[in-house]
């Protein structure tokens, strides 16, 4: 069996693939439970899909949200 010697690729080259932040995704929805979303949002949505989740995968998105300043 050989070594590698060298880095496979020279330039990175961006790609189609979606990354998905589960670590924070699941502290979320800890802390949704813990602070009961469902029942302080629940009142403002009746219909569709449940307003806590989509308050859950805003805040996630916003805090994996690169926060480099460049």
């Amino acid at each position: 069996m050989t070594k590698q010697r060298q880095l496979r690729t020279r330039i990175i080259e961006p790609n189609q693939n979606i990354s998905f932040p589960v670590g924070t995704a699941k502290a979320v929805q800890k802390y949704s439970e813990k602070l009961d979303f469902e029942d302080i949002f629940s009142r403002f949505k009746k219909r569709g899909t449940g307003i806590s989740k989509l308050i859950e995968a805003l805040l996630t998105y916003k805090l994996t949200e690169n926060q480099s300043i460049s």
